[in-house]
């Protein structure tokens, strides 16, 4: 009689364990599933001249293309210049074209990169905005230009 009560005792132990174990596992997994679908959402509906948040590989969805923030890259002087800059790495795309656009401050005037896609003409504003005024680091206004 002990040997049973005993024997059904370490039964429910061993599943209650696999059952715990099975949980934690789909939990992770679960985890590991929205990590990257956050690392590959699309923010929908963008409008251009309004301020969009960005950040890096979340693509923004435009009228005419997608906008994907990809980092950023040092540009250093040429034959020992002392200066240097930060570009700022756009990806831009639709279902046929893929273009990679930049934006600077450069070397400290902060105004709009204009930039061609399938024709049409564009420009990026970030840090400041003639119409906003100071943007913050994570904001960026795409404007079309007629």
């Amino acid at each position: 009689m002990i040997i049973k009560k005993l024997f059904f005792i370490i039964i429910l132990i061993i599943l209650i364990v696999a059952g715990l174990f099975f949980v934690i596992k789909k939990i992770n997994m679960n985890m590991i599933i929205l990590n990257n679908s956050a690392n590959s959402e699309i923010k929908n509906n963008a409008k251009y001249g309004e301020i969009v948040k960005y950040k890096k590989g979340i693509a923004i969805q435009f009228p005419d293309f997608t906008l994907t923030y990809t980092g950023d890259k040092l540009l250093s002087g040429k034959n020992g210049a002392t200066w240097s800059m930060i570009l700022n790495l756009f990806e831009i795309s639709n279902e046929k074209n893929t273009k990679e656009v930049s934006w600077s401050s450069g070397t400290g005037e902060i105004a709009p990169n204009s930039f061609e896609f399938n024709g049409k003409k564009y420009n990026i504003e970030k840090d400041f905005s003639d119409k906003f005024g100071q943007l913050k680091q994570d904001e960026l206004i795409v404007n079309f230009e007629k």
